[in-house]
């Protein structure tokens, strides 16, 4: 009876959200079981990359900060391998993005939302699991990947580092932009304490050392985007510049994720 009662007061409006919220609700299920299942070698691989290589934290970039050719070229191996599953991630991250931007309710946006969130769930799936068997295919590691990712597209040629998705709030950018910040530092310092112990006369440390009082500044700097970067490390970039151009998608947002569960498996965070 109270049921009876409850839906002649709420009238035709109340039911219609009702409508939508069970149909929004089948379609985020099975987004959500195709999610899963893109994800579910992600905490295997991710395991063996630690393994084999170690983490973020764990590699040093080159003393004397140019790019070894043979590591490009494994480098964009591994980018022409996850290229496609980077572009179908950039592709869902724009399209949550654009959602934010169109107000009002009804039924066609509230299932849009659901499909948008359940589509960029099943492509980072498959953009961490490509990146993962692209990178244990070709021997390189987390931290090596991230570091160039970081130093070629957000650094020497400057494509924004967007750290947004859908509705967040200035607390998930700003923690975003602290978990980059601390990452960039690390891998500074430790290319920096290289340098010095190999000799280096200065150029490269003098330039690390302007990029960390950036960042002791502002967690949303990003090193190199401003210039800096020595000569010596551009010249050994830019043969390779037209060919890193073409396989670049814009999936900065999950740039170092996924790098440190220490557990065997796959936290998909990006806060």
């Amino acid at each position: 009876m109270a049921g009876k009662q409850w839906i002649l007061g709420c009238g035709v409006g109340c039911l219609a959200v009702v409508v939508v919220v069970v149909i929004a609700g089948g379609i985020m299920v099975s987004k959500v079981k195709d999610a899963v299942s893109e994800f579910e070698d992600v905490g295997e691989t991710q395991a063996e990359l630690r393994e084999q290589f170690g983490n973020i934290e764990d590699y040093v970039p080159p003393a004397a900060g140019q790019i070894d050719a043979q590591r490009l070229e494994i480098f964009l191996a591994v980018q022409q391998q996850i290229h496609e599953p980077a572009i179908e991630l950039a592709k869902a991250l724009e399209g949550v993005r654009a959602m934010e931007q169109d107000s009002g309710f009804s039924f066609s946006k509230i299932r849009g939302a659901f499909q948008g969130l359940g589509a960029l769930g099943v492509s980072a799936g498959r953009y961490f699991s490509a990146r993962n068997n692209a990178l244990l295919e070709q021997e390189m590691g987390f931290g090596e990947f991230t570091y160039l990712t970081s130093l070629i597209y957000y650094g020497w040629l400057g494509n924004p580092l967007i750290l947004t998705i859908d509705g967040d709030d200035d607390g998930d950018q700003r923690g975003r932009a602290r978990r980059n910040a601390s990452m960039f530092k690390g891998l500074l310092k430790r290319q920096r304490d290289a340098a010095r112990e190999a000799g280096d006369p200065g150029e490269l440390v003098a330039a690390i050392e302007e990029q960390l009082s950036e960042l002791a500044l502002d967690d949303e700097w990003v090193p190199w985007a401003e210039g800096g970067l020595p000569d010596s490390v551009a010249s050994s970039l830019a043969p390779y510049r037209g060919r890193l151009e073409a396989v670049y998608a814009d999936t900065g947002v999950m740039l170092g994720i996924g790098a440190n569960d220490g557990d065997g498996g796959f936290n998909f965070e990006v806060h």
